[in-house]
């Protein structure tokens, strides 16, 4: 193969370029969405309507819907919201009864155990529990958390399960029979729930329990749908899911997803030896080569259950959900600020000039001030390649590699 022509390299470079600007572009409106919307309170029909028609201006017709949504919720005679949400092609009601758009969900608050439709499970129709909060008349959409658990899945009465998201301000789906198609299931239910705005696509959790392969699978193919994924697993022994290759938009989403595994061998049993090195560095390469930069991977203990049955104890009452809740909210309640902190970091990133050590040394410095612990090994890794000598740089670089 031969080297590529000024005019290839043209239109690599400019493709390159265009891709950035999109990735910067949706950043930046979302740092200036987050801002327009925090304060507003849920009956302030006015600063909703408001942020509304700003929505539709930046064609983000989904988000213009949730708050036109909320202004009829707080004020059903508003007609010229009521006109600007059909106009978008929407439904006026957040969870109207009967289920909206023909979607079969309840509109009722409370615990509805229902049927996926086009889905067989080993003893009949894919089944599986939605809890509706009250939250969700006010017709805004709300986060999901769909919960597999061992416990309910082998039969067990899956409230154990729901009472440890008591006051969790969303919908949560706790899955009972999903039959063999486990990645379809969890892909058709968050579509489900999204269409119409009963779930917000952006706030969807996807938990697995016994496997560890379902939320790679999920997050890594599908994170349009999935940017939230906690594994408290009994993987081990068989190869882990292949990388998949991102399209460009993916990638861009995968670089904002949330991932904690935790992780051990396969059963639980006292003579396990638990998750080694080799299996541990297998998945973070995983989700490195994917772009995904909030990863955290856990290693149970060998032998973290003393009986001789493997119980898994994963994603269940008695489990970890308290953990996986508190992770959950955590990092949705910190989603604004990250935002923020991603589009200042690219503005100062964009004006540090092309190899001046110090500049990058003040920039690299503000990066692990701010915690983006990632983005400082990055930047002083460039210092030591046009500058070998810095042995300050050298130390921290070692001091954040051995902590991270």
């Amino acid at each position: 193969m031969g080297m590529p022509t000024a005019r290839t390299a043209l239109v690599l470079l400019t493709a390159c370029l265009a891709m950035c600007e999109r990735v910067t572009a949706q950043e930046a409106w979302e740092t200036r969405y987050a801002q327009r919307a925090e304060g507003l309170a849920p009956d302030d029909t006015r600063g909703h309507y408001a942020l509304a028609r700003w929505c539709e201006q930046c064609r983000r017709p989904e988000e213009a819907a949730r708050h036109y949504r909320m202004v009829l919720a707080a004020e059903p005679g508003h007609a010229r919201a009521r006109q600007c949400l059909e106009a978008l092609g929407a439904s006026p009601g957040g969870a109207p009864a009967g289920g909206p758009g023909g979607t079969g969900i309840p509109g009722t608050p409370g615990r509805h155990d229902l049927t996926l439709e086009g889905f067989q499970g080993r003893n009949g129709p894919a089944r599986y529990t939605l809890w509706i909060p009250e939250a969700s008349a006010r017709g805004q959409p709300l986060p999901l958390a769909i919960v597999a658990s061992y416990l309910a899945q082998s039969g067990g009465d899956p409230e154990k399960v729901l009472s440890e998201w008591t006051g969790f301000e969303g919908y949560v789906a706790v899955v009972l029979d999903s039959g063999s198609d486990y990645p379809g299931f969890m892909t058709r239910l968050a579509e489900t729930l999204v269409a119409d705005g009963h779930v917000d696509r952006q706030s969807i959790l996807i938990t697995d329990w016994r496997s560890g392969h379902q939320v790679p699978i999920l997050v890594g193919r599908r994170p349009d749908l999935f940017r939230y994924g906690y594994s408290d697993s009994t993987w081990g022994g068989t190869p882990f899911p292949q990388v998949p290759t991102p399209t460009s938009e993916q990638r861009g989403i995968l670089r904002d997803a949330h991932v904690y595994m935790k992780l051990t061998g396969e059963g639980y049993k006292p003579q396990d030896r638990g998750y080694d090195d080799a299996d541990a560095s297998e998945v973070r390469a995983y989700w490195e080569a994917l772009g995904v930069r909030d990863v955290v991977i856990e290693r149970y203990p060998a032998a973290s259950n003393p009986s001789e049955q493997p119980d898994y104890s994963c994603i269940m009452g008695g489990g970890p959900g308290a953990r996986v809740r508190q992770w959950f909210e955590e990092k949705m309640r910190m989603e604004p600020r990250r935002l923020a902190l991603t589009t200042e970091c690219a503005r100062r990133e964009a004006a540090v000039p092309a190899g001046d050590v110090r500049a990058l040394i003040r920039f690299g410095n503000w990066c692990e001030a701010q915690g983006l612990t990632n983005k400082a090994i990055e930047v002083y890794r460039k210092i030591l390649d046009i500058d070998p000598s810095r042995t300050p740089i050298r130390r921290a670089l070692e001091r954040l590699t051995e902590g991270s």
